[in-house]
């Protein structure tokens, strides 16, 4: 297994690799031309999104693009980043090759998931992910009985100014627990 840091190093040119031997092996070069990839810093709680757009210019055909968005905020590991991938390419497969939109996981998407897990075995392909997101900074309540853990990726909660949500008792800052 590779390190945090050394994913966070090689996450683009990993992404690209992997886009195109997926695109390649199970999509058969039909969205190298139509869908480009980018990473966001602002994916808090979702791993990727796929972008769908619909061009059209009087006297030329309708133009179906894409753009795959992978969180740098979940997606911290080689595994997070195929099965996301394959996820999101699924989507713009159903748009960029058939044009369909919605319902998002519907027919059309489950038939890309297929052929792609026939193509990756080793890669599922669901319709909803379980990672857990690692946040750099946590509070705890103080009040014994309460428990309530707040998690950020960045510092946002001021103890000072905020309270806990479930029973108004003051937050103290902790080191982020891994789970």
């Amino acid at each position: 297994a590779i390190s945090r840091a050394t994913f966070r190093r090689i996450r683009a040119s990993l992404a690209q690799t992997s886009f195109e031997q997926f695109d390649r092996d199970a999509f058969h070069d039909l969205l190298l031309s139509e869908v480009t990839l980018s990473w966001s810093n602002k994916l808090r709680t979702t791993a990727g999104l796929t972008r769908m757009r619909k061009t059209t210019r009087q006297g030329s055909p309708t133009k179906y693009t894409a753009v795959i968005e992978l969180s740098t905020k979940v997606i911290d590991n080689p595994f997070r980043l195929s099965s996301t991938l394959m996820h999101e390419m699924c989507h713009a497969a159903a748009w960029v090759v058939d044009h369909v939109a919605k319902p998002p996981h519907g027919k059309c998407f489950k038939k890309w998931a297929k052929h792609a897990m026939s193509s990756f075995p080793d890669i599922m392909v669901t319709t909803t992910h379980d990672y857990e997101i690692r946040y750099k900074y946590a509070w705890a309540c103080t009040t014994p009985k309460c428990g309530v853990i707040i998690r950020r990726h960045s510092r946002s909660v001021d103890p000072i100014k905020q309270v806990c949500g479930r029973c108004n008792g003051a937050l103290m800052e902790i080191e982020a627990p891994d789970e």
